[in-house]
């Protein structure tokens, strides 16, 4: 119970507090060049010791608005897809990628016909893995 407390504490930090505290620059990149940008996942390029890193992460936000801005930190599809753009930048750039995965499930914007399906193989996905 006390694990689940520590990870639903409100001043818990988030990614971006850790960019601020752990990295030099940080340059967010947008969106999914397919349909949208997903505020649930935050996502650019930073320096660690003067060196390039790629940083990808989920943001729940703080305050009621931010947190709804957000999605309370639950990505739709155009996350995935801005991760996976990032990704594949940070592999055409030899960037090493850092993560911080925080979220507490996906946002059911799956069942939105409007919204263009996730293109990427699970090949694709497997060869960012690698």
């Amino acid at each position: 119970m006390a694990v689940a407390q520590l990870a639903r504490h409100p001043q818990r930090p988030y990614t971006l507090d850790y960019v601020r505290l752990a990295f030099d620059e940080f340059d967010e990149l947008a969106g999914d060049r397919a349909y949208a940008d997903d505020k649930a996942i935050v996502g650019g390029i930073a320096r660690l010791e003067g060196r390039p890193v790629m940083i990808i992460g989920h943001q729940k936000g703080r305050e009621t608005k931010e947190k709804i801005r957000r999605n309370f930190g639950m990505p739709a599809p155009e996350g995935y897809r801005k991760a996976l753009r990032l990704m594949e930048m940070a592999e055409r750039f030899n960037m090493p990628i850092i993560t911080f995965i925080d979220t507490p499930a996906l946002t059911l914007a799956w069942a939105r016909k409007s919204v263009v399906s996730l293109k990427p193989s699970p090949a694709t996905c497997v060869r960012c893995l690698v």
